[in-house]
């Protein structure tokens, strides 16, 4: 919807491809950027995703400081889980904390960024946004992965 900043669309960046193909995911399999050149923009993003995910889960497998966050946990039980991620980072959790998280996900504002938002429709939406042939597409390139994993893939 271009309401994103930037020149160069997220699937069109073969810049950011360029620098992900230095990974160890992305040199495990093979990839190139032609191999990347020759896909839908929806699975170039997809993959995109997964090397992003993939790399920052093994920086953090032995990081006894760091927590992995998935976000459609945090909209499932945003309370429960960001009082976690509170107790985690040894912090109080404060009343006008659990009262923000109240009232960011029980109201909703249109504007793109706003974070008072429905937290289920923001997490899931795309499900009945995404055409399906889509889906499956991006289904394909991240299932069996380990971030995959983290959504049942």
């Amino acid at each position: 919807a271009r309401l994103m900043p930037g020149a160069v669309s997220a699937s069109e960046d073969y810049g950011i491809l360029e620098l992900l193909l230095q990974t160890e995911g992305a040199r495990q399999r093979g990839l190139s950027l032609d191999f990347f050149r020759g896909l839908e923009p929806v699975e170039r993003l997809a993959w995109r995703w997964l090397l992003y995910n993939e790399k920052a889960l093994g920086e953090l497998q032995h990081a006894s400081n760091a927590r992995v966050a998935v976000y459609e946990e945090l909209c499932k039980n945003p309370a429960g889980e960001y009082r976690a991620l509170f107790e985690f980072a040894e912090l109080d959790w404060p009343a006008q904390s659990a009262a923000f998280v109240d009232a960011s996900t029980h109201s909703e504002k249109s504007a793109y960024f706003s974070v008072f938002k429905d937290p289920q429709r923001a997490a899931f939406g795309w499900k009945h946004k995404l055409p399906e042939e889509a889906q499956a597409r991006i289904m394909a390139v991240v299932a069996g992965s380990a971030p995959g994993v983290l959504f049942g893939l």
